[in-house]
């Protein structure tokens, strides 16, 4: 190998060397690109002064290089010449549009308002339905509440003048006692009875009482036109009862008088007091009271003061009321 040879040779290592650092440097300004913000233009750092100059003069050295590469390439072989054409040219691309970034972002965030917006319309509905229901509903109620406050006061005022009579002892020449009839049905049942009669036939027998008293402690209204009251009811056992209530409790041995046995005796003066209730049903249509349902507890006071079951059973074995206090005999 002669001087020429080495020469070329050394020519051809400087251009090959000049070729790798200019591709080194391409190589990272397309990585830089990738770093910078989509809002700002991707070559704007080739666009400084220095760097400007640094180029000018880049391109002219290029261009001398390119010409010694073509005036030396005849004596490089075809293998090296594929080899480094490979390596200079087959670089695959490092850098993503930022472009496409942003486009897909953008879809992203319109595909996510738009779930959101579907879900709020999804409430929005459901919210309205229920409030639909619930307007409905409050309306046929207050459909119903004059109906149903007018058949309370109706019923009430039934139960308040009903007392006010009892409280009177039932006087049939009372106006009172004309108010209560004509607010009952001519046929209402009283108990186990009909008529409105059976309601005055029981206060008489509860005149063979002494200091009868009956309390109205609560009123309460119910389903079905129905009200309850609830009564505290005071009576004494005097020598009437004894013989009109409870005659077989009576010894008559003495024919100038009455004598009563120890049980009678352990009754007699003694006042009980029971607590009760009556139920008034009352007819929406007719405006009467077609239902009247009266009780007391007689046994539990009873119980109390006798001390003693078959005592009790004794006193109501045959007598005109049931421990229920309710009579079992007609006038």
């Amino acid at each position: 190998m002669g001087a020429g040879d080495d020469c070329n040779h050394a020519g051809n290592m400087e251009l090959i060397k000049f070729a790798l650092a200019l591709l080194f440097v391409i190589i990272e300004f397309q990585q830089d690109a990738m770093t910078f913000s989509s809002l700002r233009p991707p070559n704007s750092h080739l666009q400084r002064d220095d760097f400007v100059t640094e180029a000018v003069q880049s391109n002219r050295q290029a261009n001398s290089v390119v010409a010694l590469f073509k005036a030396g390439d005849e004596n490089i072989s075809p293998v090296r010449k594929r080899s480094e054409s490979k390596h200079l040219t087959g670089a695959p691309p490092t850098g993503v549009s930022c472009t496409s970034i942003a486009d897909s972002l953008a879809l992203n965030v319109n595909e996510i308002q738009e779930i959101q917006m579907q879900k709020k319309q999804r409430i929005m509905i459901s919210s309205f339905l229920a409030l639909h229901h619930e307007i409905k509903e409050l309306k046929r109620q207050r459909q119903n509440i004059p109906a149903v406050v007018s058949t309370a006061n109706e019923i009430w005022d039934v139960a308040v003048q009903y007392f006010r009579l009892v409280r009177q002892s039932f006087h049939p020449n009372s106006r009172q006692f004309q108010v209560v009839r004509a607010m009952m049905a001519p046929d209402v049942v009283y108990n186990c009875e009909y008529g409105f009669e059976a309601i005055v036939q029981s206060w008489c027998f509860m005149q063979w009482f002494g200091n009868v008293e009956v309390e109205l402690e609560n009123l309460k209204m119910c389903a079905g036109n129905e009200m309850i009251a609830t009564t505290r009811t005071k009576v004494t056992i005097t020598e009437r009862t004894l013989a009109n209530v409870f005659p077989h409790l009576l010894n008559s041995k003495l024919s100038n008088g009455t004598t009563f046995s120890s049980l009678a005796n352990k009754l007699l003066g003694q006042r009980l007091t029971m607590r009760g209730s009556t139920c008034f049903r009352w007819d929406g249509k007719k405006n009467l009271v077609v239902s009247l349902v009266t009780q007391s507890d007689m046994l539990r006071p009873l119980v109390e003061l006798l001390e003693s079951l078959d005592d009790v059973s004794r006193v109501f074995e045959q007598a005109a009321i049931s421990p229920s206090f309710q009579w079992r005999l007609t006038l």
